[in-house]
């Protein structure tokens, strides 16, 4: 019984030991012809594009031009010289002079001599403007009747623009009767009949104002 288990045992190592002499020769065969292991990786892996990125833009900074000021030139207007008669204002034996192009200047003195300008004279006849005579009848305005009636009395203050030919141009009220019929009254008569001998102004004729009383008053 013991030899038949050690027989069993003698021959299941001689069976290893076949099968790890033919695996030698498997793998030294395997060398010999070139033939390579492949192992696979069970490590995953993961693909990317790799973009390159440009470099940011250079910023480039432009010299700053400075304008220099402009000069401006401004032409003064020129003045016309007057010519005029020049009283003596300096006490002492200093007269002053007209000059032309300057200033008068007293002798002797750097101080300059102030001018005294006479006004131009007047050669034609210079006057207000005047009631007209031969209208005198036309200066009375009709009174009212409804006036009349309620006893309105009182006086306007006519204010009338005479033109250069004597007609009146534009008529207002400078100041009331305190009746309003009474102005109107008054005003109506002024534009429609009043004439006046025009103003003038040294021979000529010109346009002027003036303020015309009218008393509207009931007799007894």
């Amino acid at each position: 019984m013991q030899f038949a288990q050690n027989a069993s045992s003698r021959n299941s190592t001689g069976l290893v030991v076949t099968i790890a002499v033919h695996a030698g020769l498997v793998a030294l065969a395997l060398a010999a012809t070139g033939i390579a292991t492949v192992y696979n990786d069970p490590t995953p892996f993961e693909a990317r594009n790799i973009v390159d990125t440009p470099p940011p833009p250079t910023r480039t900074v432009e010299p700053r031009t400075i304008e220099q000021p402009i000069a401006v030139t401004v032409d003064r207007p020129e003045f016309e010289t007057v010519v005029t008669p020049v009283r003596d204002v300096v006490e002492g034996t200093a007269t002053a002079t007209a000059t032309t192009g300057g200033s008068a200047v007293s002798e002797g003195r750097d101080e300059p001599v102030i001018a005294i300008v006479e006004p131009p004279a007047r050669t034609g006849i210079t006057r207000r403007a005047a009631l007209d005579p031969r209208y005198a009848r036309d200066f009375e305005a009709p009174y009212p009747p409804a006036s009349q009636r309620n006893g309105e009395e009182g006086t306007v203050l006519v204010r009338v623009v005479i033109g250069a030919d004597g007609r009146v141009t534009g008529a207002s009220i400078a100041r009331s009767s305190g009746f309003a019929r009474l102005d109107d009254a008054a005003l109506k008569r002024a534009l429609a009949k009043w004439r006046f001998v025009p103003a003038m102004d040294n021979g000529v004729a010109v346009e002027a104002t003036r303020d015309v009383p009218v008393t509207f008053r009931l007799q007894d």
